[in-house]
């Protein structure tokens, strides 16, 4: 899953961690049981998908951060 693109809830504004979360329901209602989430290590720019990190062991900022990523998990 690419969190940037998965669910965008405002134009021009990457999706989030949080965002994604809220679809949750939808997809296991599809009988998805497994995600894999692409790189969200921390990048330059608030769009990207995260193969360009500047900080490879930090959480995308923009994508919610790190507590966002305990939520999602």
């Amino acid at each position: 899953m690419h969190i940037g693109t998965f669910h965008v809830k405002e134009e021009g504004h990457p999706g989030t961690l949080d965002s994604a979360i809220e679809k949750f329901p939808y997809l296991k209602e599809l009988g998805v049981n497994a995600i894999e989430v692409m790189p969200i290590m921390e990048f330059a720019g608030d769009f990207s998908w995260g193969y360009n990190p500047s900080h490879p062991f930090a959480v995308e900022s923009i994508y919610g951060g790190p507590d966002a990523f305990k939520r999602f998990g």
